[in-house]
């Protein structure tokens, strides 16, 4: 793999990672607003589990409930929601299995006629229009299935002479596809009731992801992606260097580590030696290493010309840390010295236990800031291609002259 390949994956996966953070956004402006899914879901609630379902709106207002992102009493009611509704809706459901179950009979289709189209419809019909399948009045059920007997005598005096002729006991054929129907109104309402428990379920996972000190919150999670590709990228590229300019570079990097002789004795070719004495190295390295050992300046790797810094990518790779190993609050280690015996680059002024946010801002200047650093990293280990076959075309040329001078 060449540099420019490298540059070019990190762009990619730098793209993905945005595309994920748009889709995620976007997909919450399309939905209602979260106070707003929240009354929606009570409503569902009430209609079907009354007062048991939750608070009414009109009651008890709005509140705090509609601030913009929403607020920690959001997520306060919408749990609140879950653990009240919850066991009430589970028991009903309950209720409504064991009716369901009851009813579940395929005698209405032994008894209607053959062609079972007719069954179906008639049950789908009783369905539909049982509001309560868990207690219906007998006038109710009387009322629903005279009224089945007459859009059936409708249907079939419509279709005329020679119409399908049942040729069935009807009380007894509407009487179960009456039972059968209620068992399907049980099975709708158990769905419906599972989808207002998962409906709330979402709501509190998105009024969290909502709330900027989230673990769930999309920008923190874009900027972790961000990082771990800009670690692969940075390393990639490092490994690439010290194969192209090995010795200068182990000189200017390398500790007072020795390779025994006998170790050789596992490597194939003094080419493999070399990668083996890299991959050792780059083990021991953390990505902030790295950064710290790249030759020349620190504002060598970032464009000044935008007021980057390289104090600033020191910092982004401290920031991953604190929401990797400590859920985003600063310790000791983010305020650590650098190498330079300077305090580390603190462009918020935080303190151990502060929480480091990720917002919109700070999202935007990392994933440029990891970009360009990326690109001239890429753009000098070019380089160091460019000079090695200069100097090795020198070294032929100089072999050349003396062999004609011989």
């Amino acid at each position: 793999m060449e540099p420019t390949e490298v540059r070019g994956r990190f762009e990619e996966e730098l793209g993905l990672t945005q595309g994920y953070l748009d889709l995620v956004l976007t997909r919450a402006l399309d939905c209602d607003s979260p106070a707003e899914a929240f009354w929606k879901c009570l409503e569902r609630a009430r209609r079907w589990l009354g007062e048991a379902g939750g608070p009414d709106r009109s009651a008890c207002g709005s509140g705090d409930l509609g601030e913009e992102p929403p607020g920690a009493g959001l997520l306060v009611a919408v749990r609140a929601a879950l653990d009240s509704i919850g066991p009430v809706a589970s028991r009903h459901c309950d209720r409504l299995r064991t009716q369901q179950e009851a009813l579940a009979s395929r005698e209405a289709y032994a008894l209607g006629p053959a062609d079972e189209g007719w069954t179906a419809e008639v049950v789908g019909h009783f369905a539909t229009r049982i509001d309560e399948p868990l207690s219906v009045r007998e006038e109710d059920k009387q009322e629903l299935v005279a009224y089945a007997r007459k859009l059936l005598q409708w249907d079939v005096d419509r279709q005329g002479e020679g119409s399908q002729s049942f040729g069935v006991d009807l009380d007894a054929w509407l009487s179960a596809c009456f039972d059968l129907g209620r068992s399907q109104a049980c099975a709708r309402r158990i769905r419906s009731l599972d989808a207002v428990i998962a409906d709330l379920e979402a709501l509190s996972v998105r009024v969290e992801a909502g709330r900027a000190e989230s673990l769930l919150s999309p920008y923190r999670q874009a900027f972790i992606m961000l990082m771990t590709a800009f670690d692969a990228s940075v390393f990639d590229l490092v490994r690439m260097a010290l194969q192209r300019d090995f010795f200068r570079l182990a000189a200017a990097w390398g500790g007072d580590d020795k390779l025994a002789f006998r170790d050789l004795g596992q490597y194939a070719s003094l080419e493999a030696v070399r990668d083996g004495i890299i991959e050792r190295e780059l083990k021991r390295r953390y990505i902030g290493d790295l950064l710290e050992m790249l030759p020349g300046p620190g504002a060598r790797w970032v464009d000044e010309s935008r007021g980057q810094t390289f104090g600033q990518l020191t910092e982004l790779v401290q920031r991953r840390n604190a929401h990797i190993h400590n859920r985003g609050l600063v310790d000791a280690s983010y305020l650590r010295a650098g190498s330079d015996g300077l305090e580390h680059f603190n462009p918020c002024g935080l303190k151990i236990g502060d929480y480091a946010e990720i917002d919109e801002d700070y999202w935007r200047g990392a994933s440029e800031l990891c970009s360009e650093c990326v690109a001239r990293i890429a753009e000098w280990v070019e380089s160091l291609a460019q000079a090695s076959e200069a100097s090795a075309e020198s070294e032929a040329e100089g072999a050349g002259s003396a062999e004609d001078e011989d």
